[in-house]
């Protein structure tokens, strides 16, 4: 008698297999170890939070951005002395730099060399947003877009594909924002977690790692943010799209929430 031949996707490992099950629930890791979270929406809340980072990311490159990135929160990492640990991932995190620190901030971009790019990349979002917490990287006064409408229509169009948080935009920004919590010691991974092996989300969507890191790398933004709004709420996200509405009217059309 012929045996059966095995299926060798029952040997693959589980995009979910961080998972924890929870009566007929599957929760993701951060939320079962952190014990849960305020509920916020990835739109309203995170988007623009990240928007700086896919900014960078759209720019420059993927790895140029992480770059840029990198160089402007280990400036903030530097310069602003707290007693709990801090990473500057984020657009609020910059709200609370003093004038004296933002100014130790310029003169560290200013050494490694990293001020002038950001500022070219990043003038879009500070223009268009004057009261961005990232306007400190124009001490002098933000100067004005050469082509407005084409500055726009770009800013529009990351928005758009942020706007699907599985989209490999959406992913890396928000894999960057968690890569500058490491950065800062300030965001640890148990080793038995998937997240453990961070690197394999370059390989984001091709295999069903990177894909299980991806949604690990989404659960702890949602769980970040919701303690962020529930214990130090920030301004920045609804003047964000208040201010964007004012700029132009956008219908980026509605995408299911995870």
């Amino acid at each position: 008698m012929k045996e059966k031949p095995v299926r060798k996707r029952l040997f693959r490992p589980s995009i979910l297999s961080d998972h924890k099950k929870v009566g007929k629930k599957l929760l993701p890791p951060f939320n079962y170890m952190l014990g849960g979270f305020h509920e916020i929406s990835y739109v309203d809340s995170i988007i623009p939070e990240i928007i700086w980072i896919a900014l960078l990311q759209h720019s420059c490159g993927r790895r140029e951005g992480v770059e840029l990135a990198r160089a402007l929160s280990k400036a903030a990492i530097k310069s602003a002395f707290r007693e709990k640990k801090v990473f500057f991932g984020h657009v609020s995190a910059y709200a609370e730099i003093s004038k004296e620190e933002s100014e130790s901030v310029l003169a560290g971009l200013e050494e490694s060399g990293a001020l002038e790019s950001l500022r070219r990349v990043l003038l879009p979002l500070i223009f268009f947003y004057p009261e961005c917490p990232l306007s400190f990287l124009f001490p002098n006064g933000v100067p004005e877009l050469r082509n407005r409408d084409h500055a726009l229509s770009d800013f529009k169009l990351i928005l758009k594909k942020l706007y699907d948080r599985t989209s490999p935009s959406a992913v890396f920004a928000l894999a960057t924002f968690m890569y500058l919590g490491f950065l800062g010691d300030a965001v640890k991974v148990f080793k038995d977690l998937s997240l453990a092996k961070f690197e394999e989300i370059e390989k984001y969507p091709s295999t069903d790692l990177s894909k299980q890191i991806a949604s690990g790398v989404r659960s702890f933004a949602l769980m970040f943010f919701g303690r962020f709004a529930e214990e130090k709420p920030s301004p920045w996200p609804r003047y964000f799209w208040s201010q964007g509405l004012k700029l132009e009217k956008c219908d980026f059309g509605v995408q299911n929430e995870e």
